[in-house]
């Protein structure tokens, strides 16, 4: 019948069942009846222990899965938030490698402009050069043949000079022909010849 209890209550019981039966059995009926009561009692308050254990167990439960879920749920927001995060970085990391890019273009390009303008420049000098030396290779052979020409038409007056007036000499023809194409009296000789002249002397 007390199984379920504890030894030392099974003891008090015991001694109470010998108290019992020492009584008459009336006062046995409203033992037994007091005994029921309190043990009916012990069990309402057990069963409601248990219902509340049992309760408390529950709410925990909802509570721990509350929680797991309330913890989930911020986890898939983090998560969503550093996804974001992560996506928006490496957009600007995109943006930034294509500005770079198109920097680095348009410096290629600035350069690539500056060295064709640089050998622009340099050929067209060249070629302002060659044009030059050309030019000046052109007036020196002009110049040389016209000097050679004077010189020519110069030295055919001194051997006629010299026909002509066989007893003077080479310096007195050359003299002669300075006085002839001197400017004071030959304004419209050539200046050239008075060059020759004086290096005929």
């Amino acid at each position: 019948m007390f199984r379920c209890l504890t030894e030392e209550t099974n003891k008090d019981e015991r001694k109470a069942n010998k108290k019992l039966r020492k009584l008459s059995e009336e006062e046995r009926v409203a033992i037994e009846r007091q005994r029921a009561e309190e043990l009916q009692m012990r069990r309402k308050q057990f069963e409601e222990e248990e219902t509340r254990k049992e309760e408390y167990k529950q709410k925990k439960i909802q509570q721990r899965v509350e929680r797991d879920r309330l913890k989930e749920i911020s986890r898939k927001k983090e998560n969503e938030q550093l996804w974001r995060q992560e996506q928006q970085k490496r957009l600007q990391e995109q943006q930034q490698r294509v500005q770079k890019a198109r920097e680095e273009q348009n410096r290629r390009a600035e350069e690539n402009h500056r060295a064709e303008e640089k050998r622009r420049v340099e050929e067209e000098m060249r070629l302002e050069e060659e044009r030059r030396f050309e030019e000046m290779n052109r007036r020196n052979q002009v110049e040389k043949m016209r000097q050679l020409q004077y010189k020519q038409f110069l030295d055919n007056e001194i051997n006629d000079l010299q026909l002509k007036y066989p007893s003077q000499t080479y310096r007195t023809c050359v003299l002669k022909l300075c006085k002839k194409y001197h400017p004071d009296k030959n304004p419209t000789a050539d200046p050239e010849y008075i060059k020759i002249l004086n290096t005929m002397k």
